[in-house]
Formats: structure tokens, C-alpha cells, sequence
């Protein structure tokens, strides 16, 4: 889709970011973990406040009221109810309609828990880096955790549960009106294309100092600890 014009933003202002960080959420019908995973976003151990967009898509079940709720009491918190039922639209559409000009997007999945250093070590091994326009987290959990996170090093391949891309990488998207195809299934494929500049499968496989990792930035998809899920509670406490 083509953002209209008066949707455009000036991308930098007297040469400074807006926002240092940005956050999109993505979910389709996740009533049962979009608490946990935002609990663990609110969680991170940083003292800064900063934007969570949730990109709530095609959902049926009580997502959208559960981060309404969320959002009554924490005003961090940004939701956007979009009718598709579709990743690809709902990444597209916080590119190039709901992004605010920031230094680093953080891009989520609404069903995992992420730890509470997690965004502090992307944003180290992101801006560490001369070369870097994308930082990965990997997972901590799983019978094959081991094996899918040699993969993605080995490979330089993004997962969609948890990744950093820079600002300046963002922009460089929206200013040549890149869009992922609607339908298209596995948007971090897409992603880790574009930061390694390989828009065939040529080199898709092969590490790129322009796609890095951190082994401390971790995400997984098992409950909170008892720690996290009392927090949980008191968010929601009016």
C-alpha cells in the first residue's frame, strides 16, 4: 500500500530522534500469552519510558480487551485494531503508518516472554556494530533451542519472535516504500533479506556482519516465573 501523503513523517528532527526506542507487538488471537509477553516487555530492566505499539490483526478472540485493559494502566501502551488477519499488512502497517521516528524498533510476537535484559543486550550488540542495521534474539527454550540457535547464527537468519532493526534501516524501507506482500508467511525471512541486501536467495544462508546476535538477549515461550505473573496482576489492578 502507498501511505498517503499527509500520513508521511519528517523521519528526523534537527538531526534527532524522537523516540530512542519503539516496540511493535504482534498479535493474532493471543488471549492466552499477549499478558505474559507484555508483562516481560514492561519488565526490562532499562529506566526509560518508550512506545508499545500492539498490532492487534483479525483477532476473535479477547486479545483486543485484554491490552485495552493493559492500557488503562499503562499508557506506554498502543493499541492498533487492524481487521486483517495478517502479519505481513500488520508489519507493514507499523513501518509506514504508526513507527515514530526512533533510533531503534524492537519488533515482537505477542506469544513469548522475553528476559529482562533482553532489549539492553540487542541494543548493545546493534550499536557495538559499524556495520549492523539488524540484532536477533535467540531462544531459550525448547527441545531443539540448541540447534534453531546455531541455525540462525551459523546462517544469519532473524526469528520473528524477537529482533532489532535500526532506525536509519527503517527509514531507508520507508523512504523506498518497501512493503512485504500481504500473505507473504515469514515476515523475519523478508527482514533478514533486506539487512543483508539480498533480495534473492543468493548468500541468504551465509552470516552477515549486517545481521548480529546476542546469546543474553533471550525469548522464550514458557509461563512467567511467580515473580512476573504477580506483576501481571498488579497492572491490572484498577
Amino acid at each position: 500500500m502507498t501511505v498517503p501523503i499527509n500520513e508521511k513523517r519528517v523521519y528526523r528532527m534537527n538531526n534527532a530522534w524522537i523516540e530512542k526506542w519503539s516496540v511493535a507487538v504482534f498479535a493474532h488471537n493471543e488471549a492466552d500469552n499477549i499478558v505474559r509477553c507484555l508483562t516481560s516487555i514492561l519488565m526490562q530492566n532499562i529506566t526509560m519510558n518508550f512506545p508499545i505499539h500492539v498490532l492487534a490483526n483479525g483477532c476473535t478472540d479477547r486479545t483486543v480487551q485484554l491490552v485495552e485493559a493493559l492500557a488503562k494502566v499503562n499508557p506506554s501502551i498502543k493499541l492498533f485494531n487492524i481487521e486483517v488477519p495478517d502479519k505481513a499488512n500488520s508489519w507493514n502497517y507499523y513501518t509506514h503508518k504508526v513507527a515514530p521516528e526512533s533510533e531503534c524498533h524492537f519488533f515482537i510476537d505477542g506469544d513469548v516472554v522475553i528476559e529482562p535484559m533482553a532489549f539492553n543486550e540487542l541494543y548493545k550488540s546493534l550499536t557495538c556494530s559499524n556495520e549492523a542495521v539488524a540484532a536477533g534474539g535467540l531462544p531459550a527454550s525448547g527441545r531443539s533451542c540448541a540447534a534453531w540457535s546455531h541455525r540462525m547464527v551459523s546462517m544469519g537468519r532473524l526469528a520473528g519472535s524477537l529482533y532489532l532493526l535500526h532506525g536509519d534501516f527503517l527509514e531507508s524501507i520507508r523512504e523506498q516504500e518497501i512493503h512485504i506482500p500481504i500473505g507473504f508467511v515469514g515476515e523475519d525471512f523478508y527482514i533478514t533479506c533486506l539487512a543483508k541486501g539480498q533480495l534473492n536467495l543468493n548468500g541468504i544462508n551465509i552470516s552477515s556482519p549486517r545481521v548480529v546476535f546476542n546469546p543474553r538477549a533471550l525469548f522464550s515461550f514458557e509461563s512467567l516465573s511467580p515473580r512476573n505473573e504477580l506483576l501481571s496482576n498488579l497492572v491490572f489492578r484498577t
